[in-house]
């Protein structure tokens, strides 16, 4: 038998794993990944890598366990795991502590729900997504790291050929090519750079009178004149917004439907800062904390948005946290800081410590439940009036919610039994660990938060000599074993100074276990316990053992989230915040005075703490708010309140290494399609070395010795020669370098999505350029032609196009996006009702129409799109496809029976106006592309019911349009209900709605009110002859909250005998959104242009 010393070394291949594990297991998938990295990792670090990793003084066994080809090497003991089935793998037999021969970790076993974590990574196939090789040691090595040493200014290369330079670029650029025996390309022609310099600065084509205007302009300057114009224009900030926006991961939805009131205040910010050059240094500080900076201003708020506008997680406030964490530290520092959230940092110099620091900050930094305002607001105003009483009305319903639930949780916490288990339990969680407790709470169906409570109460009375707990400490001194025999003596000999009340329990009913004197004690707290003190001095003890201040069961209101129950209670709760989120967002897009998604500090604020492997309720050593390690060795410490300040100024701090590096390196990755680092948002050891390192320290220090302009740094890219030459292939160039990585030509690269959807706009002469203000629906029928910036975004359902092109999913920060050519982003352009709308106007155009011949017509098109005339061939070509393709000839189609608007009542009770539904967006018809809006609110009609305007004279109207003489019947039910969370509430703020059926408008021949419940609205017989209309309107009667509805009607019609088959107009079924777009042969040719790679890349 194999003693468990020598066994040892074995074990932890058996912990490990051989060739087998990792040869046989499952690839990992998505959830797999996610698995490992949470739940399988951060075990085998911070257990097996002492003994078995690259950093082990001596590797046990010979096996590496910080790698997955460590694993798949393996060692002496065999397979340790059989994928798929725990039972048959020896791994899951050690861990399970069954084997007095097989026991793993030594010493001490793993916690059951880390044993059931490895079971159920063995069940799902064992994935492990490690390719990474062994870490080496990264102490010394990591700390000299490039990226973390003060950039230098390094001397412009001399090179031989100074003929190429324009600008210092040019010598650093060129100095590289020439080692690599390699030539710049030749300059672009200058339609081709115009086009160029116009896309990437404010994201639209240039005109064609731009073109002919640079190609005219034969001085030195011409091109530096193209690029001040640019970069004044107002489209040059919509344009670098939207970069920034994928670094920021902006969306105006927290999650699916959760909808941020005033996200696009700090889209809005963006523009005006890159339009007006904010300072980067400034640009940083504000959207960290504008909030506590002096010179910054009540719009400048705004900013915080960077903070704010993540993702929402249910029940997941430390992934908010970390995701936060993640846009700071990735997005200005380049540094993957979240990957020290369980353990250090396997890579960079990162530990634990630098994660919770910055989770410190961040979590003492709260949302105000409202948003500070960014300019006076007018209180008088009715909508103004209507937003606080709602608004009032719901925080009402939060506080009373919480105050009732607080005052039954804390009264259960007061009650015999609970007393009795609580400092039963807390006196055994004296000698637990974190996880330990944690786990007996669960076990146990105890409160975590109220547990502690207990267990520092009963600490501080022992350490205090605090007489109520006299005889309790007593009788816990007892060893188990021998209670029963000790116990009355120590009742005996109990000092005089105990609690009286309690020496008299014990007296009368003489404890035997540890158990009864928990119930003793419960009891006797339980009986002196009131709201009101006690005379009796004695009695008041026990009294504020549940009353006094700090008392484990007298647990503040203000800590109600920490006792609330995780069922009913959490529901209830986030039904109300949600609602009081939903009236903000509902009047935001109602055009209520804008406010700044800010972040403010609290008066309170909470010690951070490490999360031992990640898990919060296992708190380790304290972390002061400071700065990364890696940059200053000690950290920085911060000293102003949350930290939050002092990590705005050490971000921006010029002698930061990384910052300047990182914003440089974006940018270039912006003008040329790849970074001079290819990992844009990791300058750790694990990212991409840059290609021309004295390049980008050269841009960084002078960048940052010239006042942190971005147009200045791309005043002095894009006027070197660099910049300005072609993107033509050259194969004996790319042999040398496939991936272009010394620029010896510019990379070609397809339109994004916000750029090929607004030159689509602007070629067809529709785009509005109006700057700032809410987002419109990207999907609405007609199309909104507003600049794709000013799109509505929300996470977790994005419009199909979006995900074609390569949108950057907002579900975190993107350091870029990927630029793919797929078969979707083809059917997208042939078949889109927003391409085919387009090319109408296009093929509209007047100098298009106005063309004299059907060759000038191809002409014109090509200048309208192209900004270029038509070769003769391409002129030839044209008119061929022309004359083939014959439109597809529809018959007229029948006039539609039913029609969607908006009816306002006269004071007779009249439709005095029909206003048709203009936008069909998300299978609704509504009265703007998004909902609600300034006019009417939420309005809409869907196939089976809708939502009525804000105003109870605007009733939302079905209208049918009777195609036959006769009578007809109408039939169908209303019904209101109001179903959302925290529904007691909820019902309070409804008055349910109304619904009429008028005839030809003036005459009323049904009406029905229902609130949160539902009604049938019946008509036997109405005469109608062809022509008659037939309203079917839905008011809001008072006000309009919760005023969802469903009613669809349904028309019978019956001619002829009895035996006639009824003609029948069902307004469900019937329900559509727009006529299909057709278009004629131009148009067609039109749509044939806008699909080309000439319109699509940009050269």
């Amino acid at each position: 038998m194999i003693s468990p010393g020598k066994f040892l070394p074995h074990v932890c291949l058996v912990v490990a794993g051989g060739g087998v594990l990792l040869a046989q297991a499952a690839p990992p998938d998505a959830a797999g990944t996610e698995f490992f990295e949470k739940k399988i990792r951060p075990v085998l670090t911070s257990r097996c890598y002492v003994c078995h990793s690259a950093v082990a003084p001596k590797v046990q066994g010979g096996l590496h366990l910080d790698s997955r080809d460590g694993l798949r090497k393996g060692g002496n003991s065999g397979p340790p795991v059989t994928p798929g089935d725990p039972d048959a793998s020896l791994l899951i037999k050690a861990l399970r502590y069954t084997d007095p021969n097989l026991k793993m970790p030594p010493g001490k076993a793993l916690a059951p729900d880390v044993v059931a974590d490895f079971e159920a990574w063995v069940r799902m196939g064992a994935p492990d997504p490690r390719i990474e090789a062994p870490p080496a040691k990264t102490s010394s090595k990591s700390r000299d790291w490039w990226a973390f040493k003060k950039p230098v200014r390094p001397p412009v290369p001399a090179v031989a050929d100074t003929s190429w330079l324009k600008t210092p670029v040019d010598n650093f650029i060129l100095e590289k090519l020439t080692a690599a025996k390699l030539t710049p390309s030749a300059p672009a022609d200058k339609r081709t750079l115009i086009r160029r310099a116009t896309y990437d600065l404010i994201g639209l084509p240039p005109t064609q009178k731009e073109i002919d205007d640079f190609a005219n302009d034969l001085s030195p300057r011409a091109f530096e004149k193209v690029v001040d114009r640019l970069l004044a224009s107002p489209q040059y900030g919509v344009r670098w917004a939207r970069h920034w926006m994928d670094v920021a991961r902006y969306a105006d939805t927290a999650d699916g439907n959760d909808r941020f009131a005033f996200s696009y205040t700090y889209r809005d910010w963006l523009v005006r800062a890159f339009n007006a050059d904010m300072p980067f240094d400034e640009f940083a500080k504000k959207q960290i904390a504008a909030d506590q900076l002096p010179a910054a201003g009540k719009a400048d708020l705004a900013a915080l948005g960077f903070i704010t506008l993540g993702r929402s997680v249910p029940k997941g406030e430390h992934d908010m946290i970390d995701d936060r964490i993640d846009a700071v530290t990735r997005g200005f520092l380049g540094m993957t800081v979240t990957c020290a959230r369980c353990h250090d940092h396997k890579f960079d110099p990162i530990p634990t410590r630098d994660y919770y620091s910055f989770y410190g900050i961040i979590a003492n930094s709260a949302e105000p439940v409202e948003y500070p305002l960014l300019k006076k607001e007018d209180e008088s105003s009715a909508l103004v009036r209507e937003y606080r009483d709602g608004l009032n009305r719901r925080l009402a319903a939060l506080d009373e919610f919480k105050t009732k639930r607080h005052a039954q949780l804390v009264a259960e916490f007061r009650q015999a039994a609970w007393i009795s288990r609580y400092v039963l339990a807390a006196q055994k969680a004296q000698k637990m660990s974190n996880s330990e407790i944690e786990a007996l709470s669960r076990d146990s169906d105890f409160n975590l938060f109220v547990l502690r409570r207990w267990r520092d109460y009963l600490k501080a009375a022992r350490d205090k000599h605090d007489p109520v707990f006299q005889a309790w400490n007593a009788f816990d001194a007892i060893p188990e074993k021998q209670f029963a025999a000790m116990a009355p003596a120590v009742a005996k000999n109990l000092a005089a100074e105990g609690n009286a009340e309690l020496q008299r329990a014990l007296a009368a009913n003489p404890p035997a276990s540890m158990s009864d004197v928990a119930k003793i004690y419960g009891e006797v707290l339980a009986k002196a316990d009131s709201p009101q003190p006690n005379a009796d001095a004695k009695m008041e003890a026990l009294r504020l053992v549940l009353r006094g201040e700090g008392a484990p069961a007298n647990v503040p209101l203000e800590d109600f989230v920490q006792i609330r129950g995780a069922g009913g209670d959490d529901n209830i709760l986030r039904g109300l915040e949600g609602a009081i989120r939903s009236w903000q967002a509902q009047f935001a897009y109602r055009g209520i005075t804008p406010r700044a998604m800010a972040l403010h500090e609290p008066a309170k604020l909470m010690q951070a703490h490490v999360f031992v492997r990640g898990n919060p309720n296992n708190l380790g050593v304290e972390t002061p708010p400071h700065f990364l390690s890696a940059l200053n060795d000690p950290p920085i410490a911060f000293e102003h309140g949350s930290g939050r300040l002092d990590l705005a100024n050490a971000i921006a701090d010029p002698r930061n290494p990384v910052t300047a590096r990182v914003i440089v390196n974006r940018v270039w990755q912006w003008h040329f399609g790849r970074g001079i680092v290819n990992s844009p948002s990791d300058f750790g050891t694990r990212g991409d070395l840059p290609t021309h390192p004295e390049l980008l320290d050269y841009l960084a220090t002078r960048f940052m010795d010239e006042g942190w302009s971005i147009k200045k740094l791309q005043r002095w890219i894009m006027l070197s020669n660099a910049y300005r030459q072609a993107s033509v292939d050259r194969p004996e160039a790319r042999a040398v370098d496939p991936e272009n990585k010394l620029v010896w030509r510019m990379n070609r690269q397809r339109l994004d999505y916000e750029s090929l959807r607004d030159s689509t706009l602007f070629v067809a002469g529709q785009l509005d350029q109006t700057v700032g203000g809410l987002p419109f629906s990207l999907t609405a029928q007609p199309p909104v032609p507003r600049r794709t910036l000013y799109a509505y975004i929300q996470r977790g359902r994005l419009p199909g196009e979006l995900s074609a092109f390569d949108f950057a999913i907002p579900d975190a920060h993107v350091p870029q996006r990927f630029l793919t050519t797929v078969p979707q982003q083809a059917l997208y352009l042939m078949n889109s009702p927003f391409i085919l709308d387009e090319a109408k106007h296009v093929a509209g155009r007047r100098e298009v129409d106005a063309a004299p011949n059907d060759a000038a017509h191809v002409d014109a098109l090509y200048h309208v799109i192209y900004g270029r005339a038509a070769t003769p061939e391409e002129v030839r070509l044209a008119l061929d496809y022309v004359k083939g393709e014959t439109a597809v000839q529809q018959a007229a189609a029948a006039a539609p029976v039913w029609q969607y608007g908006l009816a306002s009542f006269n004071a007779q009770g009249e439709i005095k106006t029909f206003q048709p539904l203009k936008y069909f967006s998300d299978q609704k018809w509504q009265p703007a592309s998004l909902t609600p809006q300034p006019v009417f609110g939420n309005a809409e009609l869907s196939a089976k019911g809708g939502t009525p305007a804000d105003d109870p004279s605007k009733a939302i109207t079905r209208r049918w349009i009777s195609p036959v003489a006769g009578t007809i019947e109408i039939s169908g039910t209303l019904t209101h209900k109001v179903v959302q969370s925290a529904e007691e509430y909820r019902k309070q703020w409804s008055d349910g709605v109304r619904a009429r059926v008028m005839m030809n408008g003036t005459r009323k021949v049904a009406e029905q009110s229902v609130n949160n419940g539902k009604s049938d609205v019946l008509v036997r017989e109405l005469k109608v002859k062809p022509g008659d209309t037939v309203d079917f309107t839905v008011d809001c009667v008072n006000d309009a909250e919760n005023d969802d509805f469903t009613w669809a009607p349904v028309i019978t019609y019956k001619a002829g005998g009895a035996d006639a088959k009824p003609q029948v107009w069902d307004a469900a079924k019937d329900f559509s959104g727009p006529a299909p777009v057709s278009l004629n042969a131009w148009e067609k040719f039109a749509q044939v242009l806008l699909q080309t790679n000439e319109f699509a890349f940009v050269d």
